[in-house]
């Protein structure tokens, strides 16, 4: 009966562990997203607002996206 007790014990670990780790792949997801769009939003703006004047200028910018998405996660 311990062992039974045990392994169900063990059980709980490993589904606590898993929700963590979805909770976290979904939060890295949804700001990956919002990142996009929002920049995406600014492109666009940039480019009605310029009347496409500035798009050779955006389009030679380099955008560190990843950059800003690696360093929260290296700290977890």
């Amino acid at each position: 009966m311990q062992a039974l007790a045990r392994a169900a014990d063990v059980m709980a670990l490993m589904t606590e562990g898993a929700g963590m780790l979805v909770g976290t792949v979904r939060l890295m997801v949804r700001d990956a997203v919002a990142t996009v769009v929002s920049r995406l939003i600014v492109y666009a703006g940039e480019l009605i607002a310029s009347a496409g004047l500035a798009t050779p200028h955006r389009t030679s910018m380099p955008s560190p996206p990843s950059t800003a998405w690696i360093w929260p996660a290296s700290t977890w």
